[in-house]
């Protein structure tokens, strides 16, 4: 897709457009991107484009006035209420009037920020008035969750596939977009000293953090119908744990990744696992009396494959967590102790993967303690995104509009791997784990200690 096309974000006064879409924008316009590309918003709400774009200012650091002026020049807004089909001629009379006017492309790039349960509609509404259509250059991005069960999700592609071609389809997950989770390919498969140790031989056990300090927001209603297995494990894990077993790819471009995840994805297992819910999630705002839809997971994933075989990969998630924060550890097997006193029962080398708050990689080692002779600490090797990094580093859907643009698929999720996770999904449920009761705050529920006791897992 050439850099002279539109950009239509469907949604654009909801919370992913004000808080990521916009100013993953901005910050493209800073880089010098999108110069002769324009923009159009839509939603339901009554409202200009210029306050559309101020719901936006606060989530931008070091905002340019002049890059401002230049994204606001660059927007148009057309309120289209979903249910009205008038208000979809309008949108498309307005897109053609942007073509004219700026002698642009016939390409778009439609943005689907809004519910799952619109995608349907929204894409037989775009395509009766001729702006989306199979063969054309036009690009459709659908964000996460894409269907709430593995038949849904079947249903919900064969909807959209009347109107689109599957490469025009872009099911995007932005947990994949961030710079220090495509790195982990990068490490794994172009250093040596980590891929011939990648596998049961060498790693005792994977441990997999992201917890969250928030409540559900107001977004009971949300929450009701996904709860955090649909809208945490589902996704954002299942994808990091791809990408942590996934075998060899043929190379490092999107259609080889997501042969290797798909492949990964399939075997995939839960065997065990402990669901919790925090005290006053019944009182929150659309909440089910008496519900029992868990906001916080810890769980036991197998690989059924010879690589990981025996391997345990133990993942935790929940709301209202002490901290914010996501990581992956690494922990290999430990060697045999040659020292004449016993070796510490923490010595095995670990690769922390740290995600959020900080960015980066962590490799604990091994060595002699100072002035002992006969002794071993622990010393850490930082190996890359420190915070000038970090600084620089494109921000998620920076990254996602601007790989769409290019019609790469390494942030988009192919429909095996989604039908693969909505089945793990399904699987979970299925196993009808005990939830129990847990304070804000707090790691989780107190029964928390059993299961770790039954595992002899000591959470890094």
């Amino acid at each position: 897709m050439k850099n002279n096309g539109i950009i239509l974000i469907f949604g654009i006064t909801g919370d992913l457009s004000k808080r990521k879409l916009i100013p993953g924008i901005y910050r493209l316009l800073v880089a010098g991107k999108l110069q002769q590309t324009r923009l159009i918003g839509a939603a339901i709400d009554n409202k200009t484009i210029d306050q559309v774009l101020e719901g936006a200012r606060p989530f931008i650091n070091d905002l340019d006035p002049v890059i401002w002026q230049k994204l606001v020049a660059k927007f148009s807004y057309c309120q289209v209420d979903i249910n009205n089909q008038a208000d979809f001629v309008k949108l498309a009379d307005l897109v053609k009037s942007e073509r004219q006017k700026n002698n642009l492309a016939d390409q778009i790039l439609v943005y689907c920020a809004v519910f799952e349960a619109l995608y349907i509609q929204l894409t037989a509404r775009l395509a009766q008035v001729g702006l989306v259509k199979k063969g054309r250059e036009v690009r459709v991005v659908y964000e996460k969750p894409f269907g709430h069960s593995y038949q849904s999700v079947h249903d919900l592609n064969q909807a959209i596939l009347e109107f689109l071609n599957e490469e025009q389809v872009y099911r995007v997950d932005h947990y994949l977009a961030k710079e220090i989770v495509g790195n982990i390919a990068f490490v794994r498969f172009t250093n040596r000293i980590f891929e011939p140790l990648w596998n049961s031989q060498n790693i005792e056990s994977i441990q997999i953090t992201l917890d969250e300090s928030l409540d559900v927001e107001g977004r009971g209603s949300y929450y009701e119908r996904y709860g955090v297995i649909k809208d945490v494990v589902q996704n954002h894990i299942l994808q990091l744990i791809a990408l942590i077993a996934m075998g060899t790819p043929k190379s490092l471009t999107g259609s080889a990744m997501q042969d290797a995840k798909a492949a990964i994805l399939k075997n995939i297992k839960c065997t065990d696992g402990l669901l919790g819910q925090y005290a006053g999630y019944l009182a929150e705002l659309n909440v089910n009396p008496g519900s029992q839809v868990p906001t916080f997971a810890q769980l036991k994933f197998i690989i059924n494959d010879q690589r990981w075989a025996g391997v345990p990969f133990y993942v935790r998630t929940g709301k209202v967590m002490p901290n914010k924060k996501t990581k992956v550890v690494i922990k290999f097997k430990d060697t045999h102790c040659l020292l004449p006193k016993n070796c510490s029962a923490d010595s095995s080398n670990l690769l922390t993967i740290s995600i959020y708050p900080k960015s980066g990689f962590e490799l604990e080692l091994n060595a002699k303690k100072t002035g002992v002779n006969d002794e071993i600490m622990p010393i850490k090797m930082g190996m890359c995104c420190d915070s000038s990094f970090v600084a620089q580093a494109p921000c998620a859907y920076e990254n996602v509009i601007s790989e769409v643009m290019a019609g790469d698929t390494y942030f988009a999720v192919r429909m095996d791997e989604i039908e693969s996770a909505w089945t793990i999904s399904d699987q979970i449920e299925a196993l009808n784990l005990p939830l129990y009761i847990y304070q804000k705050g707090s790691i989780g529920p107190k029964e928390l200690a059993a299961f770790n006791q039954k595992h002899q897992l000591v959470w890094k």
